[in-house]
């Protein structure tokens, strides 16, 4: 089993797998890694990418981080979905600066940045850019919680400070919603291979019923959690999913990837 439970009744995963110097060497496919909580790590036929990395202990973690500093080298790029603690990390992207080539995302997150003097590329929803081989997308969210809450009323939160990305390479696509409510876009993409699924059921994510409902919508589509098992908070829906209970909601439940922090997992 690839699943247990904390002392406080969350599930995680049952151990974390190292990654090794092998894993950024050229490849002849696309491998994938899940550095825990949103995290993700590619290997695109030599093309390295990180989205969202978080490398440090910063919160109260139940995992051991799968990725050290000193095994990465030369980083293509780092994509950021958005600013919250889970996604963003000043800390990890201070360490990683000198190693990256381009840090890319929204205008909101790089105005973000700059306020810790780290350089990125700003877009606006749907721009497509190139990184090497690999064509990436801005995929349109809906995660504006700051709204509700007095202490951000500093500015108005919109949908496009946040952002999900469309991976394509090689006849292949792989998309990561991110944090976001369900719309009617996420329903109509065509010929995906992969989804970094988030299937918390928070209120200002997808929710568990829409997350069922999105996989379902794909059915042939191979199904990565993430969001889920990393972070120690009890009572935070975001942080509490569990993905046993998929099971039996998921069409072709053979296509649902739960995996260890640090496992590889080859496109096919």
């Amino acid at each position: 089993m690839k699943v247990k439970y904390s002392k406080n009744s969350q599930a995680m995963p049952t151990k974390s797998i190292q990654i090794t110097s092998d894993f950024f060497k050229k490849k002849d496919s696309i491998e994938i890694v899940w550095l825990g909580n949103a995290g993700i790590l590619i290997n695109s036929y030599g093309t390295i990418i990180l989205i969202d990395p978080i490398l440090e202990k910063e919160y109260n973690s139940l995992i051991d981080i799968p990725l050290d500093y000193d095994t990465l080298n030369i980083i293509d790029s780092i994509l950021i979905t958005h600013t919250d603690f889970d996604h963003c990390s000043i800390k990890t992207l201070k360490k990683l600066e000198s190693k990256t080539k381009s840090i890319h995302s929204t205008y909101y997150v790089s105005q973000y940045l700059s306020q810790y003097n780290i350089s990125s590329t700003p877009h606006n929803i749907y721009d497509e850019f190139k990184i090497n081989n690999t064509l990436i997308s801005l995929t349109k969210c809906n995660h504006t919680w700051q709204n509700d809450y007095k202490e951000y009323n500093y500015r108005v939160f919109k949908d496009e400070d946040c952002t999900g990305y469309l991976i394509s390479v090689d006849n292949k696509k792989i998309w990561l919603p991110a944090d976001t409510r369900l719309l009617d876009e996420h329903l109509s993409l065509k010929d995906i291979d992969l989804i970094f699924f988030d299937f918390s059921n928070d209120s200002w994510h997808m929710g568990f019923n829409n997350s069922v409902k999105l996989a379902n919508n794909y059915p042939n589509t191979n199904l990565l959690c993430i969001h889920w098992g990393s972070i120690d908070e009890p009572n935070s829906l975001p942080f509490n999913a569990n993905p046993l209970d998929l099971n039996d909601k998921i069409s072709n439940p053979n296509r649902l990837l739960i995996l260890y922090p640090g496992e590889i997992y080859k496109l096919k």
